[in-house]
């Protein structure tokens, strides 16, 4: 939807704005798992979690905007 993708936008905005990561290095797993081994690789995958903001609050309506949280996992090693 409109909502979650201007959220999604505003979040990886934000991650960018404070060079958060360094998107300039970043390759696919399958042009990485082909070079000779690299100490330094790390291998993660991003993901974002969405949600409606204060959506727990009793009698909070459709008016509510989304919010959008992106999260890097590095906890999966190939």
């Amino acid at each position: 939807s409109e909502p979650c993708q201007a959220a999604i936008k505003r979040e990886c905005g934000r991650l960018r704005a404070n060079t958060v990561w360094d998107e300039t290095t970043v390759r696919e797993w399958s042009s990485v798992r082909d070079d000779p081994p690299q100490i330094d690789a790390i291998v993660a995958r991003l993901f974002v979690i969405m949600g409606k903001k204060n959506s727990e609050r009793v009698g909070t309506g459709a008016g509510m905007p989304m919010k959008a949280r992106a999260v890097v996992a590095g906890n999966n090693p190939q």
